[in-house]
């Protein structure tokens, strides 16, 4: 019964680890997008500005408002991407470590 028991044990152990890589390959992800993203919102703002001060000052408003737009999709980007790094942090510290902790403490 009790290697039945230690193997149930070390499966488990192997399971928390295994989600504890996913959870980090996760948060690396969305590293990795946002500075994608910040890429290509900044690219895309130097365009807009760059036009708006070669053309005709006629269409200055709406080149203006094409700039204020992308700003506010850059920023509502970068709220929802920084959310999902913390939810996985805090799933990480919060439920991963403390089973991780409890299942390493019967081994002692």
């Amino acid at each position: 019964m009790a290697a039945v028991s230690e193997a149930l044990l070390e499966k488990r152990i192997d399971l928390l680890l295994d989600e504890k890589r996913y959870v980090d390959s996760q948060v690396s992800n969305c590293l990795e997008l946002q500075l994608k993203i910040t890429g290509v919102h900044f690219t895309a703002l130097a365009a807009a500005a760059g036009w708006i001060f070669a053309s005709k000052t006629e269409y200055l408003a709406q080149s203006l408002l094409i700039i204020v737009a992308l700003s506010c999709f850059g920023s509502a980007q970068s709220v929802i991407i920084n959310a999902l790094m913390l939810h996985y942090s805090r799933y990480k510290h919060f439920v991963l470590g403390p089973q991780l902790a409890e299942a390493l403490a019967f081994i002692r």
